[in-house]
């Protein structure tokens, strides 16, 4: 898409682009002539795409052979679910909102990570996709306790749900991964990153100049 290979094959089921904007697709076979296709997405709005490669004039058809079955299975497909809302990237790349039914990746080891905005927490978990299985994973995080404090004296922020909150405070959160903006008495903001553990209570600071 737009010169960048998209990650793993077709089906693909959600892929998320900017809308207002014309985006190329280029789906390719070995042995098939490549179809190119621009379109364009209305804010909101989800559209699937069918593509039918036909074989290239210059190529014979071959008979079936073990090594294609075998590559044909060296995909798995993994199911997605949350105790919250939030949006879902998988080795870097944004693969929509969970929940997500269905996802075919290439077998292997990858990184999934999940976002909620809202509370500005992010967690991070590892999978190992098996060729021609159905991985899950649900996202339920426990909570913990984060102490802030600055020196002399800060008001923290977190997300969209805590905000000016003067230090020192004892904040209870989802665990995960947070950037707390501290914004000192002269206006300078300072930003924390912060790991969450389920039942624990972690301490961070910042120092205001």
């Amino acid at each position: 898409m737009n010169g960048k290979k998209l990650p793993g094959v077709t089906p693909l089921n959600t892929v998320e682009v900017r809308a207002g904007q014309n985006h190329r697709l280029r789906v390719s076979l070995p042995g098939h002539s490549a179809i190119t296709r621009t379109v364009r997405i209305t804010p909101d709005e989800k559209k699937i795409l069918e593509f039918n490669l036909t074989r290239s004039v210059s190529e014979k058809p071959k008979e079936k052979k073990t090594p294609a079955l075998k590559s044909k299975l060296e995909v798995g497909s993994l199911k997605i679910s949350a105790a919250l809302a939030g949006t879902i990237s998988i080795d870097g790349t944004p693969r929509g909102k969970a929940p997500i039914s269905k996802l075919i990746l290439p077998a292997g080891k990858h990184r999934i990570e999940f976002t909620n905005t809202a509370f500005g927490v992010t967690l991070i978990r590892k999978v190992v996709i098996e060729p021609g299985e159905i991985s899950r994973i649900h996202f339920a995080p426990k909570k913990g306790m984060l102490s802030v404090n600055a020196q002399p004296w800060a008001r923290v922020s977190i997300g969209k749900t805590i905000s000016a909150v003067e230090t020192p405070a004892q904040l209870e959160l989802y665990e995960g991964t947070y950037s707390v903006l501290f914004i000192c008495p002269n206006g300078k903001p300072v930003r924390v990153r912060a790991v969450v553990k389920a039942g624990k209570t972690e301490a961070i600071s910042a120092a205001c100049k």
